[in-house]
């Protein structure tokens, strides 16, 4: 309910034209890449967690 809630007020001052303080964060752009190294360590380690 709560994103439902954001998207009603962030969706209105997009279409006004307004700046928005969630704008950056509900971007639908590709992730950066800066993350990168992180995600692939993650889910190399999740194969052995479930051998286990």
């Amino acid at each position: 309910m709560i994103h439902g809630a954001i998207a009603g007020i962030l969706l209105t001052d997009l279409i006004l034209g307004r700046k928005n303080i969630w704008a950056e964060l509900y971007d639908p752009s590709p992730a950066k890449i800066g993350g990168v190294g992180d995600f692939v360590f993650e889910n190399l380690n999740v194969a052995p967690q479930y051998l286990q």
